[in-house]
Formats: C-alpha cells, sequence, structure tokens
C-alpha cells in the first residue's frame, strides 16, 4: 500500500502536502520523507506544523474556550 491508495478526501492533503488545523491548510515549515525503513524507500513527504501554525493553532484553541 502506498500513500496514493488513500481515500480521495485524504488525498487532496496529501497530494498538497498540508497539515490539519481545523482545515486542511499548508503548512509554513518543511516537509519531512517518510521512508520504508526495509527498502530506504520515500513513500511520501509530509507536513511539519511550524512554529506559525502552532502560533495559529493555540490563538484558535484559546479563543474556542467557553468564557
Amino acid at each position: 500500500m502506498s500513500a496514493s491508495d488513500g481515500t480521495p478526501l485524504l488525498q487532496r492533503a496529501i497530494d498538497a502536502e498540508c497539515i490539519f488545523n481545523g482545515n486542511w491548510i499548508p503548512s509554513s515549515s518543511a516537509l519531512l520523507p517518510v521512508i520504508e525503513p526495509a527498502t530506504g524507500e520515500l513513500l511520501m513527504n509530509t507536513a511539519m506544523a511550524g512554529a506559525a501554525d502552532i502560533a495559529i493553532a493555540c490563538r484558535e484553541a484559546a479563543l474556542a474556550q467557553p468564557v
């Protein structure tokens, strides 16, 4: 099975190398390779949340809290 075998919903996020922050958005940080350990084959790249992404997530979480 490969990343291209994913469901249509997830496939768009995988293809765009996005992170989920309430919606699928491009990451502000680097992409990380996902390597098959037995063969060393690159399976896909995955997005890593950066400091800006985490700051946005924290701000949105704080705003979602009841007063």
